[in-house]
């Protein structure tokens, strides 16, 4: 039975929750930019949707990464290594879609990136003499990966950068509370701060903002097999699109080629870095095949590697699931160090990476397109920034270099507080404020229900039409069928009710811009090939 619609709607503001900066996110790009706003004395609140403050560790996307942070240090690297090399490899990686300019600038802010962390607490794996240790990864043409507590770099910035955030004391946090929509202002293309569902009162609240900061993550959940966390399903881009920002690059949705394959499902990321160290892919015959595809084997970019595990999947009668990782030739107390995570990780499952290969297939991974904003974050929107993975700077273009990730956020925060920074204390944009609660229901349990068979269905068709190799009939297949969904949720009025409804309905959102702009390209390019 439908909903029923929104009440009448109320001018009359509820009471104002207001900061100056408004941070929706808590990944590294959203506790980077607050840290660097916040030690200045200017009040930030940021927001994040599903952990406790009280934690030692938010529950991120960013706190997944593994492998590390490609960065150039030319004054500490001993292999040495320069700017226009890594500005080269990560526009040959791009498929030539990267943005010289965005490239330019972002990679330059490595090396007060990596101080700034240093300062705040975090501390990166070094050589036995002392220096910073670094690691190879695909596609790059000199050892200039950093990384922390070996391969679980992610996790150790993220709660580095929520440590020192906790001694700031004009930074405000606030968890679970699920963004729902940005607050318009009275002033036309201007943001206000963001209208946000709590969690624990099962509320609708504003928080009214002078700058408004979207670090909102990816959609790689909207796949069945990813490496992301469940809920990086992608809403901040539909609701950025919402508010009238541009999503550029959508179509770009990099697939990792090594996550490791368990019983039909894929269970967590097998870091890059393993075949940086001198890991190889064999095949179900114990073949390794990486040369016969690409000179640079195994160290290939990553779209060429996911494909040609893709095609050897498919070429295997009957069809393969997984391929294998084999590091059984190299030193196994080099092994436990290098990758303490990953070697307990696949212990667990029964598979000792010193003796046995790993299981491993292709999953969704990262975001290249997003929200197109400035290298800074400013987007086309007044008072609306976006920065991380929700952004598209055009940095990664078609195909992300690998570890450009965690650099793009830090240096992105770098860039935007540059401006932030500078900014006068003016008040809060005039709110154009109705009482939003009104039109808005809490799911009860069977509706939750409903609604994951149906997320259920979503994942599996983006993965088998918007996949590793994709075909114009399966892409235009997928977009008939989210129309037809998005028309189904639009009637059933998922969208007035709170969360999942209007979770589901935002990602119906975005799927349906990834096909779009799928169809729209062409030609074969990075990420994006089109098989037939």
């Amino acid at each position: 039975m439908p909903l029923p619609p929104p009440q009448n709607q109320l001018d009359t503001p509820p009471p104002i929750t207001a900061t100056p900066f408004l941070i929706i996110g808590a990944g590294m790009a959203g506790l980077t930019l607050a840290c660097l706003l916040a030690e200045t004395g200017k009040a930030v609140t940021v927001i994040s949707k599903t952990a406790s403050w009280a934690e030692t560790a938010v529950e991120t996307n960013s706190a997944y990464a593994q492998g590390g942070m490609a960065v150039c240090l030319p004054t500490q690297n001993p292999r040495g290594d320069s700017f226009p090399q890594h500005q080269a490899d990560t526009l040959s990686a791009s498929g030539g879609f990267a943005n010289p300019q965005a490239v330019e600038t972002l990679l330059a802010q490595a090396p007060a990136l990596v101080a700034t962390l240093q300062r705040w607490g975090v501390v990166f794996d070094t050589t036995p003499t002392g220096e910073l240790a670094f690691t190879q990864e695909a596609a790059h043409q000199t050892r200039r990966v950093i990384h922390a507590g070996g391969d679980a770099t992610g996790k150790h910035l993220v709660a580095g950068l929520l440590a020192y955030a906790k001694t700031l004391p004009t930074l405000q946090f606030s968890s679970e509370l699920h963004l729902i929509s940005l607050l318009p202002s009275a002033t036309p293309n201007t943001v206000a701060g963001g209208i946000f569902f709590n969690e624990v009162s099962q509320t609708v609240e504003p928080i009214f903002a002078q700058q408004t900061i979207l670090a909102t993550g990816g959609l790689a959940g909207l796949f069945t097999h990813t490496t992301n966390p469940a809920y990086t399903t992608g809403e901040g881009f539909a609701i950025a699109q919402q508010a009238g920002c541009t999503l550029k690059d959508m179509a770009f949705i990099q697939f990792h080629p090594t996550a490791f394959y368990f019983k039909g499902q894929v269970k967590f990321l097998v870091s890059e870095a393993l075949r940086g160290e001198g890991g190889i892919l064999r095949n179900q015959q114990g073949e390794a095949f990486a040369k016969r595809y690409h000179p640079a084997g195994d160290l290939a970019p990553r779209d060429v590697v996911s494909r040609m595990i893709y095609q050897e999947l498919h070429q295997s009668n009957p069809p393969a699931t997984h391929v294998w990782l084999d590091m059984t030739h190299l030193p196994a107390d080099f092994l436990k160090a290098r990758f303490p995570t990953i070697y307990q990780k696949a212990l667990a499952f029964g598979i000792d990476l010193t003796l046995a290969p790993l299981p491993v297939a292709p999953a969704a991974h990262y975001t290249m397109g997003g929200i197109e904003t400035q290298p800074n974050g400013k987007t086309g929107v007044a008072n609306l920034w976006a920065i991380g993975e929700c952004a598209c700077t055009g940095l990664h273009g078609a195909n992300r270099l690998a570890s450009n990730s965690l650099l793009e956020c830090g240096a992105m925060a770098l860039e935007a507080f540059k401006t932030l920074a500078l900014l006068p204390n003016t008040q809060t944009p005039s709110p154009y404020w109705h009482d939003e609660q009104a039109g808005y229901l809490t799911a009860d349990s069977s509706q939750s229900e409903a609604i994951r068979v149906l997320q259920t269905a979503l994942k599996q068709l983006m993965w088998e039409q918007v996949g590793v190799v994709r075909t114009v009939a399966g892409l235009t297949q997928a977009n008939i069928q989210l129309k037809y969904w998005l028309q189904e949720a639009t009637e059933a009025q998922w969208q007035q009710v709170l969360p999942e409804g209007l979770t589901y309905y935002y990602q119906l959102k975005v799927a349906k811009t990834v096909v779009e702009q799928a169809l729209a390209l062409q030609q074969s390019v990075g990420s994006h090939y089109l098989s037939g």
